[in-house]
């Protein structure tokens, strides 16, 4: 389930079923405007492709990273989150400058992990001959019957209130995460998110929610 309000920005999410396992992309691009919208394009792109084409999810990475370094500036990047779901249960996941996701299992919220050394956003290692891009292999970590894993950007995590306090996500998806369907977790978030900042979002914000 998933659910993304914004202006014109540069969140991207993507679950994909592969011949080798399921995949997710939740990411934010650096900055505003049709120029994030581009770089959101062009990673997603690279994730569409690459996440058919490789069974490591290294290789995917790499794939993305290329192509990000082809098309960005020296200052833009890609914050990102890559996870797998393998078929026989267990879930990878690789963070890029990117909060990991909350996982919620019997009863308890917490930031899943560990998901290894923490690692620059994409577009970050250059491109070409002195490119130094060497992702790790993330290690398969817990996630069964009943486990939920909730995906965001910093639109909902950076959210403030009139007092300029953040939102806390972690906490009121504790207050929801037992509603079913999964929409129903993500309609609470949502409208949470709403009344913290007084209505109106004032950044992209994307949610995905995986769950078994």
């Amino acid at each position: 389930a998933a659910a993304a309000e914004a202006r014109i920005g540069g969140d991207l999410y993507e679950v994909l079923d592969t011949p080798f396992v399921v995949r997710v992309l939740v990411g934010d691009v650096r900055g505003k405007g049709l120029e994030a919208v581009e770089t959101a394009a062009v990673a997603l792109g690279a994730f569409r492709e690459a996440a058919f084409d490789h069974a490591k999810m290294t290789s995917v990475a790499e794939r993305i990273e290329t192509s990000l370094g082809r098309h960005l500036g020296m200052e833009d990047f890609v914050t990102a989150v890559l996870a797998e779901f393998p078929l026989g249960g267990g879930v990878r996941v690789a963070a890029y400058g990117h909060d990991a996701p909350l996982l919620a299992r019997d009863g308890a919220i917490a930031p899943l992990g560990p998901c290894g050394e923490p690692e620059l956003p994409l577009g970050l290692h250059g491109f070409g001959p002195e490119a130094d891009f060497s992702p790790f292999e993330p290690k398969l970590l817990p996630f069964g019957p009943g486990d939920q894993l909730l995906f965001f950007t910093d639109g909902a995590g950076e959210a403030r209130d009139l007092r300029g306090r953040f939102f806390p996500v972690a906490a009121h998806f504790a207050r929801h995460h037992r509603r079913t369907p999964p929409e129903r977790v993500l309609e609470g978030l949502h409208d949470d998110l709403l009344r913290h900042v007084g209505g109106r979002l004032h950044d992209d914000t994307a949610l995905l929610l995986v769950s078994t």
